[in-house]
């Protein structure tokens, strides 16, 4: 299985947009001589370049409210509309990315695999940031998701 992701970044991040990066995610499987690849599976995500902003002086809140109400919404869940995370939600590590996954599907064929494709998913920009989505997006179950193979 390979993940293919396709976004486009600006060069210089002069606008709140370019604290957001939307990210399609195709997940991709070989057929059984290995000759042709075919998309089993897709995930949909926003990048929000958390830990560049707040280096950049730039108002998280702004940049979320700015991209949409998935993303308003999101901010305000971790931060109550605040520059920092809740301090109830536990958050210590440094957090260079926050991923907010707002759409996915995959293949039946492919259920059995989706924590791994997830996770992969997660972590394509290094293991520092924090993935959010609402709770149905993945199909997943509580207890999956709350399985650490997943995060």
């Amino acid at each position: 299985m390979r993940l293919h992701c396709e976004f486009s970044a600006p060069v210089a991040r002069t606008d709140l947009d370019d604290y957001v990066r939307h990210l399609e995610v195709s997940i991709r499987c070989y057929d059984e001589e290995g000759l042709n690849e075919y998309t089993v599976g897709k995930v949909a995500m926003d990048q929000i370049l958390w830990g560049d902003a707040i280096v950049d002086g730039v108002s998280l809140f702004e940049v979320c409210d700015n991209d949409s109400q998935g993303l308003h919404e999101v901010h305000t869940i971790l931060t109550k509309g605040k520059q920092e995370f809740r301090p109830d939600l536990g958050i210590k590590e440094v957090t260079d990315h926050v991923l907010f996954l707002y759409g996915a599907v995959f293949h039946p064929s492919i259920h059995p695999y989706r924590q791994g494709i997830l996770h992969t998913a997660f972590t394509l920009f290094g293991e520092m940031s924090l993935a959010v989505m609402w709770k149905d997006t993945s199909g997943l179950s509580e207890a999956e998701l709350g399985e650490k193979s997943c995060l």
